[in-house]
Parts: structure tokens; C-alpha cells; sequence
């Protein structure tokens, strides 16, 4: 069968079919699997509450504004000089070079759904004490990391311990295939080269990495990040 075939006659036009399928699928996953990680990002610690308490007052408490305001860094932050506006992002479903152009649920519905995000996010920030202002988001941010680190810095075996056992809890994996870690130098694995100034950029300011490593013929999650709260989230 020829190339012109392929593209052309009905085979390659079902497979074609196909392969639309299978990318929106992969979309679709990987939009579920992010909202997953930002749902365990906001609420995971509050599964070992009681012990984070126990190892440092109010430990929850600051775990619980700092992710609020970590999350917020998508919508009103630092990140939208860097990468745009979502919204700008989520208003051009309709141009054919757009990733979601073709995937029904989110060229439709995806602006409405990150417009649902960010109203429960704000509203949430605020009944945390948390500033849903932009640029003050940010400064308020800079102290919760300031925080994070004087309140972590004599407990961070026990800290990995209890992110372990949250993730435990959530996702049902055994505690010997994860391996966690608190760390300044968060990056592991085989990592692609960043080919842009703001590619490099987000590299060095990375605070945390997560995968998946095969070990001996097992798969162990592995997470790496400066504070508890994003070692959860990885």
C-alpha cells in the first residue's frame, strides 16, 4: 500500500480515526491524572494531620495555606509571565493548531471547567487566610516557602516518613515502592535538554520532581522536593 494510500483509502482513514482516538485518550489521562495531583496537593496532609502536628505545631496549618497559595501560582501567579494566560489558552479551542482542537469535551467545555477551577481556588485561598491577589499571592507565597523550611528543618526523616504514608492512603501503593525525599537538588532520571530560555529557566526553579523507576523487576514511585507538602504532590 502506497503513502498516498495510506492517508487516502478507507484503512488509512480509519486509522487515522485511530490515532485521533488514542491522542484525546492520552489528553484526557493526563488533564485527569494532573487534577488527581493538584486534588492530593490541596488535601493529602490532612490524612496524617495528626501526626504532622505532633512533630511540629500548626504544621498543618501551614501546609494547608502554602498549597492553597502554590496552586494559585497557576491562575493569577508568576507562572503567567512566563507560559500566558489559561484563559487565553482555553478561548482558542476553535484553531485547528490548538492540542484540544479536536478532543469534543474540552474544546467545548475546557475554558468552563479551568473558569470552575479558578472560583473554587480563589474562594478557598480566602476562607484559608490566603491573599487571592496577584503579586501579593506572590509575596505571600515567598514567605509560606520561608515558613515551610524553619518548620521542617529538624523533622525532615519524619516528614518523609508521613508524605510516604499519605501517598500510601491515597493511592493504595505498598510503602516499600516509595521512595521519597527532601531535598534542594530535586531532578532524577533521564531528563530531555530544555531547548528554550524559559524551558531552562523552569528547570532551575523546579521545586519538586515524581516518577516512576523499575527496580529489580518491581516499579517504585520516586519523589524528590524541597518541602513535605510538595514531596505529596510529586
Amino acid at each position: 500500500m502506497s503513502q498516498t494510500d495510506w492517508f487516502n483509502g478507507d484503512w488509512g482513514f480509519d486509522r487515522a480515526e485511530e490515532l485521533h482516538r488514542q491522542t484525546n485518550k492520552r489528553l484526557s489521562l493526563n488533564l485527569l491524572i494532573q487534577g488527581a495531583a493538584m486534588h492530593s496537593f490541596l488535601t493529602g496532609h490532612h490524612l496524617v494531620s495528626e501526626e504532622l502536628d505532633q512533630v511540629r505545631r500548626k504544621l498543618t496549618k501551614n501546609y494547608d495555606r502554602f498549597s492553597v497559595c502554590f496552586a494559585l501560582n497557576y491562575f493569577i501567579g508568576d507562572i503567567i509571565p512566563a507560559y500566558g494566560r489559561p484563559s487565553r489558552f482555553w478561548s482558542r479551542t476553535d484553531s485547528k493548531d490548538h492540542p484540544f482542537h479536536n478532543h469534543r469535551l474540552f474544546a467545548e467545555y475546557g475554558h468552563d471547567l479551568w473558569l470552575s477551577s479558578k472560583r473554587f481556588l480563589i474562594k478557598r485561598a480566602w476562607s484559608k487566610g490566603v491573599i487571592a491577589i496577584p503579586v501579593f499571592q506572590w509575596l505571600q507565597l515567598a514567605y509560606f516557602f520561608m515558613k515551610a523550611y524553619f518548620l521542617e528543618r529538624h523533622h525532615r526523616s519524619n516528614l518523609i516518613h508521613l508524605a510516604k504514608k499519605a501517598n500510601s492512603l491515597m493511592w493504595g501503593i505498598d510503602l516499600e515502592r516509595l521512595d521519597g525525599a527532601l531535598m534542594m537538588n530535586v531532578a532524577f532520571g533521564n531528563l530531555n535538554e530544555p531547548r528554550t530560555p524559559i524551558g531552562r529557566a523552569t528547570r532551575q526553579g523546579a521545586i519538586g520532581y515524581g516518577g516512576v523507576e523499575l527496580r529489580q523487576g518491581k516499579f517504585h514511585v520516586v519523589a524528590k522536593s524541597w518541602n513535605g507538602v510538595c514531596c505529596s504532590m510529586n
